[in-house]
């Protein structure tokens, strides 16, 4: 039931941020959400293949990246 819960928010946490990717959006930008939420996805196949080593490789990717954009976006 948790992975279940688990992947429902992920995947729409993701469906989300994919729609407020506008025009607005710088490319740099969007290019680095865009994989951050295909880090998203890779931790989450990861986890549901029980290939741990693959899916903490995702999540520190992501996580680099979050630093990256919050830098972009004048967050950090």
């Amino acid at each position: 039931e948790a992975r279940t819960v688990e992947k429902r928010t992920m995947t729409s946490q993701v469906a989300f941020l994919r729609t407020q990717l506008g025009p607005a959006t710088p490319a740099e930008v969007r290019a680095l959400i865009t994989d951050w939420i295909g880090t998203q996805i890779d931790s989450m196949h990861g986890v549901n293949m029980r290939n741990w080593n693959a899916a903490n490789y995702a999540i520190t990717q992501g996580n680099d990246l979050v630093d990256v954009i919050d830098a972009k976006c004048g967050f950090s």
